[in-house]
């Protein structure tokens, strides 16, 4: 899709050129970090020689969204400068006070004034910095504390204002389960883990729980029911008072012989995502604690940076479709009864699983799944299942496994996991299956097969604001010259292609050809009727409206554009491009085109229309903000699926109209 690399053949008819007057360009107030996507971060930037423009390079390829940072007044507004550069976020600790050593007297030693001068003094000095996200208030404190940092984080929430306040919170194995009960108290300030979460619901005005696991730090490998139990504390917690589950695991070791495998970073992350996980901060990527670190010392590479770069490259795959829905409940698959992984949790296991739109579901050896049951976040009654196979947390038999399931009559299904779409296969008995190997996440979605075609003169107006459209009412596709498929992210106020963080001109210049993301209402549109979307861009191109005569399937089942017309906005002008086989051969060519100027990050409404002409030719109309291009073409279709393309650059869309 889109504007560039095209065959020269033109064929150009009624153009027509008017210079538009500049539109100032627009220059969004800074949000805060975007928790519509699956966040990924680690601890820790930092080298002895310093961190350099290639450090920061290496950290965003490897899928690093944001980084905990331990500010120091002397280096970390050049760092930060970089971090912008690249698109990754900061957590600063180490500037507001928060936890103090002894529990219990934290009110005594950081008087609510103090947060206001911290913040006059760090402005001051010129330290604040957009990259900034969140401002991090402490690690790991007792209970006896929440009430009074309840209103520590107001008053830090008030002196900060333009980003979050980050807490973490202690795991379940933060003591052991021979202290006494005034040990316990005393560490955790509660009489049990739950006693804490709640407490910290109860007092903490933040809307997600933070915790650290790491699971492969003790050798015993009953470990992991410890595991489990504290995502069934936190998950079932952020259930009942609407947060975010954000979890930090391990990809260094506690021990220097140990280095942790790709598998073991998989299963942290993809079991904590069947609980609803919405962050996952890795620890850690340069030394902060333990051995086997992303970077040595010196700020090389070691290992575990190839295997991280693939795990993340992984979840971001899956993320976009993932965070379109959050999680109800979780539910274990195939455990036996007296299954040591569970000894002593409140869950009953089961074979196979029903809930929502699916049922029998279950791996067909019987293996063990953990299965995130998931609804839309925004409604519209799309449902789908988070399933991680759990059948070998400690990585010591890596195996490929068929998972089949049902789903209700009259619900169209499809499949995402680390590699993109997965294939499906749907038997005679009317089961669907696909593969995945051990530790592994794969996101099953469900939704209501489309009503019939709209007929001439019906009106839909869609607007792509948070919580006012359906995904299910349109079917992901890509072009056949494309090698993997995107979705949509949704924005403030709209939606945007996948795109990596950064710049607009570094996606230009770097992921020209990585960013293709393509959809089309599942409803087809009439000759005659106006298509229309607000749209913009926010470097040089190329957002579009696709009108598309079928869409076919490829052997893996993804939807593929057959012959189709993209109708092409850029900062150029307008490009009309057809789309059609030659020779057994895709075959594109620029049909018609406007030269006329348009700005970057200004909303444009483009409209299409297809019809007959009085001498029974058919016609395509593309208007734009006053210009006009008009062009014959009688292999138009008479009804055809719509939709929009953003690619070779970020772009935005903001409605979708049919009239």
């Amino acid at each position: 899709g889109g504007n560039m690399a095209r065959i020269a053949t033109r064929a150009v008819f009624s153009v027509f050129c008017v210079v538009l007057a500049s539109a100032p360009v627009c220059t969004a107030a800074y949000q805060g970090p975007d928790r519509s996507k699956l966040r990924i971060g680690a601890y820790f930037l930092r080298t002895k020689g310093g961190v350099t423009e290639e450090h920061v390079r290496d950290l965003k390829d490897c899928g690093i969204d944001f980084v905990f940072d331990r500010f120091n007044a002397k280096s970390s507004r050049a760092e930060y400068d970089l971090y912008a550069k690249y698109g990754i976020g900061a957590v600063v600790t180490w500037v507001i006070p928060g936890k103090q050593a002894e529990p219990g007297t934290m009110a005594e030693k950081v008087p609510l004034t103090v947060y206001e001068e911290v913040s006059r003094k760090f402005r001051a000095q010129n330290h604040m910095h957009r990259v900034i996200e969140a401002m991090a208030i402490g690690d790991e404190p007792s209970a006896v504390d929440f009430p009074y940092m309840g209103q520590a984080i107001e008053s830090a929430k008030r002196a900060f204002p333009e980003c979050m306040i980050y807490l973490n919170l202690y795991p379940n194995y933060a003591f052991r389960a021979e202290n006494t009960a005034e040990q316990m108290l005393a560490q955790l300030g509660a009489a049990s883990y739950r006693e804490y979460i709640d407490k910290y619901c109860q007092h903490i005005p933040l809307d997600y729980i933070s915790y650290d696991f790491y699971l492969y730090s003790r050798k015993n490998e009953d470990f992991i029911a410890k595991y489990y139990d504290n995502l069934l504390v936190v998950a079932d917690a952020c259930r009942r008072t609407n947060r975010s589950l954000w979890l930090i695991p391990q990809v260094n070791s506690c021990s220097s012989n140990l280095w942790i495998s790709a598998n073991k970073l998989r299963f942290q992350a993809n079991s904590s995502m069947a609980f609803g996980a919405e962050s996952i901060a890795w620890s850690c990527y340069a030394p902060g604690w333990w051995k086997n670190n992303v970077l040595t010392p010196e700020g090389e590479k070691t290992q575990q940076y190839a295997k991280l770069k693939t795990v993340n490259a992984e979840l971001h795959r899956v993320g976009s479709r993932y965070m379109l829905y959050k999680n109800a409940a979780t539910h274990f698959v195939g455990f036996p009864a007296d299954c040591a992984d569970l000894a002593g949790l409140p869950v009953k296991p089961v074979e196979s699983l029903a809930v929502g739109s699916f049922s029998s579901i279950r791996a067909e050896d019987g293996g063990k799944l953990i299965v995130g049951e998931m609804v839309a976040r925004k409604g519209g009654g799309g449902d789908a299942i988070f399933v991680c196979a759990a059948d070998d947390p400690y990585d010591k038999a890596n195996r490929k496994r068929t998972i089949r399931f049902r789903v209700k009559d009259g619900c169209d299904v499809c499949a995402t996991g680390g590699n993109g779409p997965a294939a499906l296969e749907k038997s005679a008995d009317g089961t669907y299956a696909f593969q995945m190997s051990s530790s592994a996440g794969v996101l099953v979605e469900a939704s209501a097969v489309a009503a019939l075609p709209l007929a001439t003169g019906t009106k839909t107006a869609i607007s792509f604001a948070p919580g006012a459209w359906n995904s299910n009412d349109w079917i992901i596709a890509k072009s056949p010259d494309k090698k993997y498929v995107h979705g949509f992210v949704q924005r403030a106020d709209g939606i945007e292609n996948e795109c990596p963080d950064l710049s607009g001109e570094e996606i230009h210049k770097k992921h020209f050809n990585d960013v293709y993301s393509a959809m089309v209402l599942k409803d087809r549109v009439e000759a005659g009727q106006t298509v229309s979307s607000a749209m913009s861009f926010d470097w040089r191109m190329a957002p579009l409206i696709v009108l598309a005569e079928k869409i076919d399937k490829s052997e893996t089942g993804v939807p593929i554009f057959g012959d189709h017309w993209e109708v092409v906005l850029y900062a150029e002008g307008l490009n009309v491009w057809r789309h059609s086989t030659k020779d057994g051969k895709p075959f594109v060519y620029r049909a018609a085109y406007l030269k006329v100027p348009f700005d970057r990050n200004t909303r444009y409404n483009l409209e299409v229309k297809v019809a007959k002409t009085s001498k029974g030719m058919k016609e395509m109309t593309v208007k734009c903000c006053g210009h006009e291009i008009g062009y014959v073409d009688n292999d138009l279709p008479d009804s055809f699926q719509a939709g929009i393309i953003g690619c070779e650059g970020r772009n935005r869309f903001y409605d979708f109209k049919v009239k």
